[in-house]
């Protein structure tokens, strides 16, 4: 039923490409997004490399027509997204290529911190932790956080999953504290917007219980405690004399 359904869109797109092209020619503007809708359609049923090819010519009109930053920030965000779908390893050059030539292209038109900007740039950040490449997506994510705070707010679901996602390269990097940390803040904002019985904020809860046991942040709460306690006074200093 479904491939049906996928099969009955490429063929309206197609038609409805066709008929576009014949009343305002082939390198028209209008073409772009019926490119995009097609793409999409043969991406749903599996043909990567005819979704590539249609997205390539989409971008090509854009370049023809000197569009707006804005609308090469859309079509290579569609090519960016569609070469890191196929799962191949030579797509992957290809995919970070075009996401990063996108992001480039909305902070050019819209600023850097406009939220369309930023969302790009998280889109690009998971397409990075994806691929392993902790580093870059951290160095990322470190230069948004500001913007985002900015725009969006200390307790906005945007910050919250920015540190979601630092969470997550601290932990597949081994670095069990820095996680720890980093999973606690998201908790926080987590809590404020969903509550404490939220099916994301119990899966960070119980992420940051399993963290708590870890020998590295265990050794961190135990000599914070142990601190702590140097730091009060002792008895005799906090009972009145009189009830000696």
């Amino acid at each position: 039923m479904k491939e049906n359904k996928t099969a009955e869109a490429v063929a309206c797109y197609e038609k409805v490409l066709q008929m576009v092209k014949l009343d305002k020619g082939e390198s028209s503007m209008e073409c772009v997004s019926i490119y995009r809708d097609l793409a999409a359609a043969e991406r749903a049923r599996g043909a990567h490399d005819i979704s590539t090819q249609l997205l390539t010519e989409a971008h090509s009109i854009v370049l023809t027509n000197a569009a707006s930053g804005k609308e090469e920030g859309q079509i290579t965000l569609a090519l960016a997204e569609a070469y890191a779908s196929t799962g191949r390893t030579e797509d992957h050059h290809l995919a970070e290529k075009y996401y990063k030539h996108s992001l480039q292209c909305y902070q050019t038109a819209l600023g850097a911190e406009h939220a369309t900007s930023l969302s790009v740039l998280d889109d690009y950040s998971r397409f990075l932790i994806l691929a392993k490449n902790y580093s870059a997506a951290s160095r990322l994510l470190h230069e948004s956080l500001p913007a985002k705070l900015s725009t969006f707010g200390d307790f906005s679901v945007e910050v919250e999953e920015t540190y979601h996602l630092f969470g997550g390269i601290e932990l597949a990097e081994g670095h069990q504290k820095a996680a720890y940390k980093m999973f606690k803040k998201c908790l926080g904002i987590q809590t404020f917007l969903y509550g404490s019985q939220h099916k994301k904020t119990r899966a960070t809860q119980e992420t940051v219980k399993l963290l708590s046991k870890s020998p590295e942040v265990a050794a961190v709460k135990e000599k914070t405690g142990a601190d702590h306690l140097k730091q009060r006074p002792v008895f005799c200093a906090v009972v009145p004399k009189h009830s000696i």
